[in-house]
């Protein structure tokens, strides 16, 4: 789960064109407030439905066992060359804007000339330091395939199996319900979900990339069980998100941020990024429980995001249980969602 995704930190960092340039090299393709509930998502001829897809990648593996390390996990030895070069780093480079590349490049030497060709547009002395973590990565690749990805794949393919066939049986049904429910209509995108073994906290991301626009990446050693299934759905939210902001109702997502804005929120305040993710958590935990297992116990409880945002828990969580039940429309639940995150302390 993201505490800020990188769509959101994209457009708050200077790395922004960075990160638009980087998409448009790597890949070879180019790429509401409302008074009611919102309809069933509207159909269109001959399109298929959103539907996610599982990937994994070695390059991107190794990135996100060297970004974990670079956050405090204990990691093989023989990485340990790419974890000191990205720590060299330091602040002046935001690793988790640049996930998707390592997702979608053919190797680490196609992701170095990408980083190269884009590297006077880093920030102050960024740009020489992403280029060492780059040749560091290419550098200890070779062993990180050998002593350590057949390991981390045969994991991978064992959550695979079983997310996988989670999402055959469930996976229309999730995504038509969370279009519903958050006023989506349905755009129509493969949505690739990336499987890690190890990643920092909070174990999930979304990025941007030209080959696939939104893509997922999360991590199955934080992430097991039903909690995969929440996680994995948490992200396509996200990337469905991106892919619906220029349709033409807003969603309530969106209504949700422009009622904030319009309620004297700024875009820095940490609310407007807290009250809309403890939605979507909601929203995830909601539909995993409903239509995969009954069991399931929200994530946001189990892994701690409602205790640290306690505020925006209080404001969501409630009104949002009886949105679901039909008790409220959607212009009520924003209306309230906002009079309580914003009310004087």
């Amino acid at each position: 789960m993201i505490p800020m995704d990188s769509i959101t930190m994209m457009r708050n960092s200077a790395l922004a064109t960075v990160l638009l340039a980087i998409t448009s090299m790597v890949l070879s393709a180019p790429a509401r407030a409302q008074d009611a509930r919102p309809q069933e998502p509207v159909a269109r001829a001959q399109a298929a439905a959103s539907h996610i897809e599982i990937k994994a990648s070695p390059l991107l593996s190794l990135h996100m066992l060297v970004r974990a390390a670079a956050a405090g996990a204990v990691v093989p030895e023989c990485v340990r060359p790419a974890v000191e070069a990205m720590g060299a780093t330091g602040d002046d480079v935001q690793w988790a804007v640049m996930d998707a590349l390592f997702a979608t490049a053919e190797s680490a030497a196609t992701a170095r000339d990408v980083l190269a060709a884009m590297a006077g547009r880093f920030r102050e002395d960024a740009g020489p330091k992403v280029l060492a973590y780059a040749d560091a990565l290419e550098q200890v690749g070779p062993a990180f395939d050998a002593e350590v990805w057949p390991g981390h794949e045969a994991r991978i393919q064992a959550a695979r199996s079983g997310l996988e066939a989670a999402l055959t049986a469930h996976g229309p049904t999730c995504i038509a319900r969370l279009c519903e429910l958050l006023g989506m209509t349905d755009p129509g995108k493969a949505i690739p979900a990336f499987l890690v073994v190890d990643a920092p906290a909070p174990g999930g991301f979304t990025g941007l990339s030209r080959q696939h626009g939104a893509l997922c990446i999360v991590s199955i050693d934080m992430h097991q069980g039903s909690a995969l299934v929440e996680a994995v759905l948490h992200e396509a939210i996200h990337a469905l998100d991106a892919h619906t902001r220029q349709q033409e109702l807003p969603t309530v997502l969106q209504a949700l941020r422009k009622a904030m804005t319009d309620a004297g929120v700024a875009a820095t305040d940490a609310r407007m990024r807290d009250v809309p993710h403890t939605l979507i958590f909601a929203a995830a935990a909601e539909v995993t429980r409903t239509s995969v297992d009954a069991s399931h116990v929200a994530y946001g409880q189990t892994g701690g995001f409602y205790a640290k945002v306690p505020e925006a828990a209080e404001a969501v969580l409630p009104v949002w249980q009886r949105y679901v039940a039909a008790e409220i429309e959607t212009a009520e639940m924003v209306a309230e969602i906002v009079q309580s995150a914003t009310k004087p302390e």
